[in-house]
């Protein structure tokens, strides 16, 4: 087997066990530590820009669980996973994740060892995903972090300076894609590369010349593709 350098992300909101983590590492040449993160708002962000190979992943974390996390990676990224915790109940939702291995704290070096074996081996069958579905969405306003329920969102728009998420009274900077919040909630449609809209929002759907606009209650108006519009109908329907 042709041994090659993991980029790794650690995860975990203790920042001891962090420490910790990279000191074990520091005997693995085969991992480079290209980051670390104190939850999983920072974890999104750090997935998206530095893309690692590997990720330590905490499962007890505030605001948003680890397992909760893995379904707001976007599908375009597909870092291996282990989850490190120190509460061992969660080692069968963790395998059910898909996730290379599951590591309890205090990390003893040669279970570690096994790990990085694993993962140096381990090839996805599929993407990493979790039953544990979050039901709030992070994004930002005027440098502060909110999570957002998936109810409250009317629709999100990918503009010049990023994902744009709207409620009805507010806009906030998204965290995560819109193929990652087309996966959180069967209220989430996705009307073109663009633009996702919660169908609960939806007031009309009519045709427009050559293609189908959609009309929201707030009065914004988008055109969607045909694919798009009828399954919005057959929803609307339903």
């Amino acid at each position: 087997m042709d041994i090659h350098t993991q980029r790794a992300l650690l995860v975990d909101d203790e920042p001891f066990a962090t420490m910790a983590l990279q000191e074990l590492l520091q005997d693995f040449p085969e991992v480079e530590v290209i980051g670390t993160c104190s939850n999983a708002v920072e974890a999104l962000d750090s997935i998206q820009t530095l893309n690692p190979d590997l990720v330590f992943l905490d499962i007890n974390m505030p605001a948003i669980s680890g397992l909760e996390l893995l379904n707001l990676i976007d599908p375009e990224f597909d870092p291996k996973i282990i989850f490190i915790t120190a509460h061992d109940e969660y080692a069968l939702q963790a395998f059910d994740a898909n996730a290379i291995d599951y590591l309890l704290k205090p990390i003893e070096q040669p279970r570690l060892r096994r790990a990085i074996e694993k993962a140096q081996s381990f090839k996805a069958s599929e993407k990493i995903y979790s039953e544990h579905k979050p039901q709030r969405i992070p994004a930002s306003q005027l440098g502060n972090i909110h999570m957002l329920n998936c109810a409250d969102v009317v629709y999100a728009e990918v503009e010049a300076s990023g994902l744009r998420i709207y409620t009805e009274d507010q806009a906030y900077n998204g965290k995560c894609t819109l193929a990652a919040m087309e996966s959180l909630s069967e209220q989430f449609l996705r009307l073109s590369r663009t633009v996702l809209v919660n169908i609960d929002c939806v007031d009309s759907v009519s045709p427009e010349g050559r293609a189908v606009e959609v009309s929201l209650n707030s009065g914004k108006r988008f055109v969607a593709s045909r694919r798009a519009s009828t399954k919005l109908r057959q929803q609307l329907r339903g």
